[in-house]
């Protein structure tokens, strides 16, 4: 790896990085945010919904997607968007209000 590269990764990985980096090259723990708070709105949603995930990484929705299923069930609905620079997003019914 170029010795000017910066390893980001998951805090529960890094420990199986740190022997395969070079000691010099830093290693920078990625923190996902504490979603329960979320996972129990989808989880009190009164009508069917569509659930949408968004982020700029395939491996991050897929990962939220498992954290969701529970929760969304047959009830609802999840569609995974992958965000590219300067490609407008539409998620349709997904804009309302969680809430409403």
């Amino acid at each position: 790896m170029a010795a000017s590269a910066v390893v980001v990764s998951h805090l529960s990985v890094m420990p199986k990085l740190v022997g395969l980096i070079e000691k010099r090259q830093a290693l920078v723990a990625l923190q996902y945010n504490d979603t329960r708070d979320y996972v129990k709105l989808v989880g009190q949603l009164s009508r069917p919904s569509l659930i949408a995930l968004v982020s700029v990484s395939q491996y991050v929705l897929e990962s939220v997607r498992l954290v969701f299923s529970p929760v969304v069930g047959d009830r609802h609905s999840i569609a995974e968007y992958v965000v590219t620079e300067g490609t407008p997003l539409s998620v349709g019914a997904a804009t309302q209000r969680m809430d409403r």
